[in-house]
């Protein structure tokens, strides 16, 4: 992994991580492949949390959920961080 050590150093990230942790309610995270199959599902309840290092995910909402996310920036918007994953 590459960490930038400052905005003006020009470094850039060459992966992003993000961790998710549960407050209240229940979600699934679904994990994709590079490939795009759905690899495993995980189910997050209150006090769970989930650090996502590599490939895609979705959450999905099973019950109204409050949660602390948190990633790796810089985030340069919907249109370049954000990919739509369709599972084969």
């Amino acid at each position: 992994m590459v960490l930038p050590l400052s905005k003006d150093a020009g470094a850039q990230c060459a992966r992003t991580v993000k961790s998710l942790h549960l407050e209240r309610g229940i979600v699934d995270v679904q994990l994709f492949s590079d490939d795009n199959r759905l690899f495993r599902e995980v189910r997050l309840h209150p006090g769970d949390a989930i650090v996502l290092v590599h490939g895609s995910h979705a959450i999905k909402v099973i019950e109204d959920f409050q949660a602390l996310s948190v990633k790796q920036g810089p985030f340069l918007g919907d249109e370049v961080d954000k990919v739509l994953v369709e599972p084969s």
